[in-house]
């Protein structure tokens, strides 16, 4: 049995996890345009002819007038998190990738390893969007704790 197919319970775990992150890194990047688009608030002088588009669409009952500095909290905040996870995720699924094929984890192992991996992601955008800490650099090094039994995993297979 090839380790990449769902009848191996480990991949059918790291597929799934592959799923969540994925589904969170375009959850974010929605809650950005909608933020954006809500506030008149674009990261590009091009981007500025939405409202005009919208008033076309609304036939003039888009009202809003641009306004830099709302949503700009949160803008930020959800692109410096979605900014943390395209630095991350990559890494994550690559090593899952690797350890599966090299590990042979069992379910309840991979289970664990990439559930810890998804809480954390997770975790670490809601916390950071809050702006709380300690529990922002806590949830990092949940997901890293992961990534290290991953790698220590592969270089020991």
């Amino acid at each position: 049995m090839s380790a990449f197919t769902l009848e191996n319970p480990a991949f059918r775990n790291y597929a799934f996890a592959t799923g969540l992150l994925g589904l969170k890194m375009v959850s974010l990047n929605v809650s950005i345009i909608s933020i954006r688009v809500w506030n008149n608030n674009y990261s590009t002088p091009e981007d500025a002819i939405f409202p005009t588009i919208m008033n076309t669409v609304t036939f003039g009952k888009w009202s809003k007038t641009c306004d830099e500095k709302a949503g700009s909290y949160y803008i930020h905040r959800l692109n410096a998190a979605l900014n943390h996870d395209v630095v991350h995720v990559p890494m994550l699924l690559v090593l899952g990738l690797t350890w599966v094929a090299t590990c042979k984890p069992s379910q309840e192992t991979s289970f664990r390893v990439f559930s810890q991996v998804v809480v954390a992601r997770y975790g670490h955008a809601l916390v950071y969007v809050a702006g709380l800490q300690p529990f922002r650099i806590l949830t990092h090094l949940g997901g890293l704790a992961a990534a290290a039994e991953m790698a220590i995993g592969i270089l020991l297979a």
